[in-house]
Formats: structure tokens, C-alpha cells, sequence
């Protein structure tokens, strides 16, 4: 309530620790002046967190495909459907992907990576999915 601008890598860091995630992130959708969509990494914890700010295509990606899909979306090794996700090291091995909304709309998405043979299960996915509902109605409340 104090800090509202440090609300996502709080939402991160606490999706990292409780999934015992090797990087989590949130990803919103932003809009290029010529109207294109992509998505902004807004805010990184983990293995990966260095890279916070950088993009990934709408339409041609783990979070575009679970927004699209309108539900949580586990990706096992990734990089063969997105080859661009080959260039990270270390590699992912498991992405586990929530979409969150307002006011019917997709805001963006909240998700966690494994760079080791761990598995995310049922569990984390109904945190995250926890953690996804909370996104949607803070950032909307906020305006973030």
C-alpha cells in the first residue's frame, strides 16, 4: 500500500520463493505507435532478473499463446515452439504461464521458469493462478 510501483517484483519475488521457481516474471502487453503488440517484461526475480525490460512478440509467444488460450498454459522446453528462447542460458526447461484480465480485457501475465528437470504440479499452478487474480485486480485498481 506504501510502495504501489513495486507491487509486480513483489508479485515476483513471492511467485519465485513459493514455486520454488528458478526465474518468475511478469509480462504486460504494450503497444507500439504504429499500433503493434508486444510484451514488456516489467518486472523479474531469479536466474533472469537482469534481464527485466526486454520484449517478446505478441502473437509469437508462451504469453501470447496463454492469452490467447484464456487459461493457464504449462510449456515443457519451450524453445521448440519459440526458437528464440533457445538464446537464454541457462536454458528453460518448464514455463508455467497464467493470463490475467480486467474488465474483460488481457492485461498480461505472470509466470515462472524452471532451468533445472523440475516439474511445476497442480500446486503452484493454482498459486500462481491465485497470485494472476490478484495482478489483474491490483494493477487494475492502480492503473499499472
Amino acid at each position: 500500500a506504501n510502495a504501489p510501483e513495486r507491487l509486480p517484483q513483489a508479485l515476483c519475488e513471492t511467485a519465485l520463493t513459493l514455486c520454488s521457481a528458478g526465474t518468475a516474471g511478469i509480462s504486460m502487453i504494450r503497444r507500439q505507435p504504429a499500433g503493434e503488440e508486444y510484451f514488456s517484461w516489467d518486472a523479474l526475480a531469479g536466474v533472469f532478473a537482469d534481464l527485466v525490460g526486454g520484449t517478446t512478440p505478441r502473437f509469437f509467444s508462451p504469453c501470447g499463446t496463454t492469452i490467447d488460450s484464456g487459461t493457464t498454459q504449462l510449456f515443457y522446453y519451450p524453445g521448440r515452439f519459440f526458437p528464440y528462447l533457445n538464446d537464454v542460458s541457462p536454458p528453460i526447461v518448464e514455463g508455467l504461464v497464467v493470463p490475467f484480465f480486467a474488465a474483460g480485457k488481457p492485461l498480461g501475465t505472470i509466470w515462472i521458469l524452471s532451468h533445472d528437470e523440475r516439474r511445476f504440479g497442480g500446486a503452484q499452478a493454482r498459486l500462481m493462478q491465485q497470485i494472476g487474480s490478484f495482478c489483474a485486480a491490483a494493477f487494475y485498481l492502480l492503473g499499472l
